[in-house]
C-alpha cells in the first residue's frame, strides 16, 4: 500500500488517513514523530519526481539512520529505497560542507559511488531538494565536478608499480588536481580547454 500511495498525485494523504484512523503511530511511529516535515517533503517530491523511490527517500529526510533501517526492515522495503534513503541522510549531513572545495567534491562523489551510479546520486539530491532548496545549487556543483573528473584514470604503469592500497588515494588526488586545474583556468579567464 505504501508503494502505491507514493505513486499517487497526493501521497501525503495516505499518512493523514492513517493518522485520522489513529493507526499511524502504531504502523509508522518513525513517521508519526515527523509527520509535518514528511508531508511537506512529499508535496515537494511530487513536483520534482514521479519516481516512488525518490518520494520515499524525501520522506525519510527527517529521520535518522537507525529509524530508516528499522522501518525498512519492518516492512521489507526494497533495497533501492533503503539505500537511497541512507544516501540522502549522508548527503544531508555532509553535502554542504564537502561542496566547498575540490577535495570535498571529489570525496562526495567517491563516497556516494557516483562514478558508478550517477543516477542514484541525482535521485538523492532530488530527495534532499524536496526538503531544502540549497541542494539544487549544491547538485550543480557536484555535477560539474563529476563531468570534470569522470575521465581521470590511472595509467597501467601506476597500477603495476603502486601498492594496491594506495591506488584509491592516488586516483582521489588525480581527480582533485583535475578539479583544481579547471578552477585555476576559470579564475584566470583562460577557457582554451
Amino acid at each position: 500500500e505504501l508503494e502505491r500511495a507514493l505513486g499517487e498525485q497526493f501521497p501525503e494523504r495516505f499518512f493523514v488517513v492513517l493518522k485520522n484512523c489513529q493507526v499511524l503511530l502504531k504502523l509508522f511511529p518513525e513517521i508519526a514523530d515527523h509527520l509535518t516535515a514528511c508531508k511537506k517533503a512529499l508535496k515537494q517530491a511530487v513536483i520534482l519526481s514521479q519516481e516512488s523511490v525518490v518520494r520515499f527517500a524525501a520522506m525519510m529526510y527527517s529521520l535518522e539512520q537507525p529509524q530508516i533501517t528499522k522501518l525498512c526492515r519492518k516492512y521489507r522495503v526494497p533495497n533501492a529505497y533503503k539505500e537511497l534513503s541512507l544516501l540522502v541522510i549522508k548527503l544531508k549531513n555532509e553535502a554542504y560542507k564537502l561542496s566547498k572545495n575540490a577535495d570535498g567534491l571529489v570525496t562526495l562523489l567517491e563516497h556516494s559511488d557516483a562514478y558508478r551510479k550517477l543516477d542514484r546520486l541525482k535521485q538523492a539530491f532530488l530527495a534532499c531538494q524536496a526538503n531544502s532548496k540549497k541542494f539544487g545549487i549544491i547538485l550543480d556543483k557536484v555535477l560539474l565536478a563529476y563531468k570534470t573528473t569522470k575521465r581521470v584514470r590511472l595509467t597501467p604503469e601506476i597500477i603495476m608499480s603502486e601498492d594496491k592500497k594506495n591506488l584509491r588515494q592516488i586516483l582521489h588526488e588525480k581527480r582533485k588536481k583535475q578539479m583544481e586545474d579547471i578552477a585555476a583556468i576559470e579564475t584566470n579567464g583562460n577557457h582554451n580547454w
